[in-house]
């Protein structure tokens, strides 16, 4: 890729889109540059396309055909053509028909090596996305490695017949060996990805896994005992599968593939796969990586997979944008790897490594912060984006008849809007009312810290609080709900981080408020339910309706449509009131 290529990649300006309706999928918005070729460069997609030499550049990926549908077409090794009924999901026995219509779709943008933000996959649907995913992962690093020791083979057989070759047409490897990092949250969902990679590469075969009895050992899902068994079948069916198995949030592996053996534990030099936490490989590369060679092994990714990437909010985004910064930069000291220099792809050399690389992105709901990393992302290929309207919110799941209050507050992602208009407002009224057992669910941590710390000064108001730091306190969680549940407390300030990670169900909850719409819509029924008459203190007389009251502000329209319905936020948003009320419940 010439550089005036580049340049008119990264201008935004010449990107176009439009949306196509795909059978499956449905609204699908389709991104793509719109630039002029002068010097087209070799683009790893096939054997076809390799000797084509052309980019595909705002190539569009085709809606599978309904019938005569075939792997093949997709240039999907034999190997894994045979491999896939044993791993895939459903268990069919022939190829074609063992891939769900959602399937060939998702197949058919991979294979294009398209960018995709996928918002809609659900625990329903991890085991169907995740076969796609890893299925074209490995179809990647054999396309590669097939190109390598095809070109090994023609460079020794030149050198035996002493012919002069020119070199520039095998340029076929990056700076560093590995070219697929998957981030995953948890071991558990780590497991299941590379037992799905063995299926798919070494099943019926006679081969080898190294290292494969340790990596049981230390990513299985090992054994729940009685508490834990119990506790989490009082737990939504979500919460199950999010933490079923190990939920360590610490770990990476190197995967190492050859055609009869799969090596687990490879070293991140030689490995040509990544599996890792975003915690996992933050702690490798460190804060410093920009001036140290730590972060070099990630100078070659071509393909970056962010599967459950809903949950890297609850765990810790900054080190999402921390490792994005740190990919497809040049080595610090090209001079100390272990890659042929005359082999390394003149589009590495010349810094455009990021053009080239596809980015994936699955995550269970929109989300402002996932779709804002995929759009910065500029892939040559162009990108696709599942847009889907949603006709019900989740404000239809909920069973208690309550007030509902919704406060449209000035200003866009403004936490002093926010945090003045709660104690200058919404403060006051429930103080002057004496409204006893409201819960303040407070999605992000530094609000929780600004208002405790308020709250705590001004003296006026008792509270109890639980956030995501008392995770394994339970003694000072017991006190706290004790507390608001015999009503010695007025508020309780509840993070979503512990939500998530303990699904509690709050006793004596009276009233509501959102400090700020939750993350994932269906915490807004989950929440309001908490009010139901068989969860309140009976000793406790209640005078009044349950309320629930929202803050949100114009930024917080992909929330709002996740609890209302799209035609239902699109009238709020637009309405001249700031305040509108109704009644939810049934």
């Amino acid at each position: 890729m010439s550089d005036s290529v580049a340049d008119q990649v990264k201008d935004r300006k010449k990107w176009t889109s439009k949306f196509e309706k795909w059978p499956a999928l449905g609204r699908v918005k389709v991104e793509v540059p719109s630039v002029e070729v002068t010097a087209p460069k070799l683009l790893l997609l096939s054997d076809k396309a390799e000797a084509d030499c052309d980019l595909n550049i705002g190539t569009v990926p085709k809606i599978p055909k309904k019938k005569d549908y075939k792997l093949q077409d997709y240039y999907v090794r034999k190997l894994l053509c045979e491999n896939l009924p044993h791993a895939n999901f459903d268990g069919n026995s022939t190829c074609p028909t063992s891939l769900t219509e959602t399937q060939k779709e998702l197949l058919a943008i991979l294979s294009n090596y398209s960018d995709l933000y996928f918002p809609e996959a659900t625990h329903e649907r991890w085991e169907e996305i995740r076969t796609v995913y890893t299925l074209h992962a490995i179809n990647h690093v054999l396309k590669t490695r097939k190109k390598v020791l095809n070109h090994n083979g023609k460079i020794s057989k030149a050198k035996l017949e002493k012919r002069h070759e020119d070199l520039d047409c095998y340029r076929d490897q990056g700076f560093t060996r590995p070219k697929v990092l998957i981030l995953l949250p948890f071991k558990h969902t780590a497991y299941r990805v590379v037992e799905t990679l063995i299926t798919l590469t070494l099943e019926g075969k006679k081969s080898i896994v190294t290292n494969h009895k340790r990596f049981k050992q230390d990513f299985g899902p090992g054994s729940e005992d009685e508490g834990e068994l119990a506790n989490k079948l009082n737990r939504p069916d979500d919460f199950n599968e999010i933490f079923r198995g190990d939920t360590k949030e610490d770990f990476k592996i190197g995967v190492q593939l050859t055609k009869s053996s799969v090596k687990l534990y490879a070293p991140f030099t030689s490995c040509d796969i990544i599996l890792a936490s975003p915690l996992g490989l933050r702690y490798v590369i460190g804060d410093s990586f920009s001036t140290t060679t730590a972060a070099d092994f990630l100078t070659s990714i071509e393909v970056l997979i962010l599967d459950q990437a809903d949950i890297f909010m609850m765990q810790n985004w900054e080190h999402i944008l921390v490792l994005m910064e740190a990919l497809n930069k040049q080595p610090r000291n090209i001079q100390e790897l272990e890659t042929d220099l005359t082999r390394i792809r003149l589009w590495s050399l010349d810094g455009h490594a990021p053009l080239y690389r596809q980015t994936l992105l699955f995550s269970a709901t929109p989300i402002d912060h996932n779709r804002a990393l995929i759009s910065k992302c500029m892939n040559f290929t162009g990108r696709l984006q599942v847009l889907n309207p949603v006709t019900n919110g989740t404000v239809q799941e909920v069973l208690v008849p309550s007030e509902l209050i919704l406060s449209r507050l000035p200003g866009m992602r403004d936490p002093d809007v926010r945090f003045n208009y709660f104690i200058q407002e919404l403060l006051p009224q429930f103080r002057s009312s004496r409204r006893y057992h409201t819960m303040l669910y407070i999605p992000d941590y530094c609000d929780y810290v600004r208002l405790v710390r308020y709250l705590k000064e001004d003296g006026g108001t008792s509270m109890s609080t639980i956030n995501e730091y008392m995770v394994g306190q339970n003694n000072k969680v017991a006190k706290a709900r004790s507390q608001f549940f015999d009503g010695k407390r007025q508020f309780l300030l509840y993070t979503e981080r512990f939500h998530f990670y303990r699904r509690y169900r709050i006793k004596g909850v009276r009233h509501i408020i959102f400090y700020d719409l939750p993350t994932y819509p269906h915490f807004f029924p989950e929440l309001c339910n908490l009010m139901v008459e068989g969860n309140q203190n009976p000793r406790k007389k209640h005078i009044g309706s349950s309320t629930v009251t929202v803050m949100y502000q114009r930024s917080d329209l992909t929330k709002l449509i996740g609890v209302l319905g799209s035609a239902r936020a699109a009238e709020v948003m637009k309405s001249s009131k700031a305040v509108h009320l109704g009644i939810i419940g049934r």
